[in-house]
């Protein structure tokens, strides 16, 4: 397995890093005391998908999940985000999404909402079409909601202790 992103945190010029607000500290069901982690506004762009990859990365680690399950996420999350830039907006347009992730005693859940329209890939290269089924594979719930609106992809992962 590669090796975590180190915890330091992001650049405040970077995306993802003023946007990113952690919310005020979970209560006693709080997943070791993990803050939400909060990210609206965030651009549909690569360098912003990137950047906000580590910090989820960290901020899973930090929320309790098994190093295994980190990678998961990391993966799940990172695809989940990639759509938004190349399938929600249009290519002349500019769009941006949220990212809000939540730690309990039982779950992690992380959702990644746009408020764009599903725009077809006009000539599809042989690796698309596989990040909804890996999102799938990856996560142990995973629901994808897409209307007029948006989309909103949500993924829970269970907590170690709370599994069967």
């Amino acid at each position: 397995m590669a090796a975590l992103p180190s915890s330091a945190p992001l650049d405040p010029g970077e995306p993802g890093g003023p946007g990113a607000r952690e919310g005020t500290p979970l209560s006693r069901a709080g997943g070791a005391g993990c803050p939400d982690l909060r990210c609206p506004g965030v651009p549909a762009d690569g360098a912003a998908v990137r950047a906000l990859r580590e910090r989820i990365s960290r901020w899973a680690l930090a929320a309790g999940l098994r190093p295994d399950q980190v990678l998961d996420v990391e993966i799940a999350v990172y695809e989940a985000m990639a759509n938004v830039v190349v399938h929600a907006y249009p290519a002349t347009a500019t769009g941006t999404f949220d990212v809000e992730a939540h730690a309990c005693l039982e779950a992690v859940t992380i959702t990644v909402t746009d408020r764009g329209q599903w725009q077809p890939v006009p000539r599809p290269v042989p690796l698309h079409g596989r990040g909804i089924p890996l999102i799938r594979k990856l996560a142990d719930e995973a629901c994808i909601d897409a209307g007029a609106a948006g989309t909103t992809v949500t993924m829970s992962w269970a907590m170690p202790r709370a599994r069967r």
